[in-house]
């Protein structure tokens, strides 16, 4: 029997506003991250804006993981601030994206504790 082990995903987190004017720092570390060909978790537990230049960035970054062969999933709770939820369910980018509440889950180390 041959076992399939997963990688840990790489990680990043999106702190406050991330308008038009952040866009390309987030595009350069999500190339960063690219690279490394890991899955990928970002946490928008602390976002409070994300515009939708911002959100169109994480899509085409779903879209280069994907090609690759690669998962993304998002970070998003009772912190993250409302707006930035409830944009996600109204573009339907939670149809998308595999949503956690918190990094253990999203990261798998929930299911290893314990």
């Amino acid at each position: 029997m041959r076992a399939c082990i997963t990688p840990d995903p790489s990680t990043i987190e999106l702190v406050g506003e991330w308008d038009i004017g952040r866009v390309a720092v987030l595009r350069r570390r999500l190339d960063d991250l690219l690279k490394e060909g890991r899955p990928l978790v970002v946490d928008l537990s602390r976002a409070t804006f994300l515009d939708s230049t911002a959100l169109g960035v994480l899509l085409g970054a779903r879209t280069a993981w994907e090609q690759r062969g690669l998962a993304m999933a998002l970070v998003v709770n009772d912190g993250t601030a409302y707006t930035v939820r409830n944009a996600i369910h109204l573009l339907g980018i939670d149809r998308i994206f595999p949503i956690f509440s918190t990094m253990d889950e999203a990261t798998g180390r929930s299911r290893m504790a314990g």
